[in-house]
Parts: C-alpha cells; sequence; structure tokens
C-alpha cells in the first residue's frame, strides 16, 4: 500500500513485510529471482 511518504510491502504468504521509499522500489526488493514475478497493483480509494 503506498501512502505520501513510503509504501507498506507485503509477500503474498505474508512471510516478508518491507516499507520502503516508494511501490516501484518494492520490485527492486522482490526482483532479480528467477522464482519471483513481482507485480505492483494500485488499489483505487
Amino acid at each position: 500500500m503506498e501512502f505520501d511518504d513510503h509504501a507498506a510491502v507485503v509477500s503474498e504468504d505474508g512471510s516478508i513485510r518491507l516499507s520502503v521509499q516508494s511501490a516501484e522500489h518494492a520490485l527492486v526488493a522482490f526482483g532479480g529471482r528467477a522464482e519471483i514475478t513481482p507485480h505492483v497493483v494500485w488499489v483505487a480509494e
């Protein structure tokens, strides 16, 4: 979930939780591994 000052990120199984600068920065944290396909999903208010 992206907020004004950060984005909260949770892995699909809930085992990883991160606070990053933006939703786009979450792709860096989860990308680069063959077994992981990162997706950013925006939810409308």
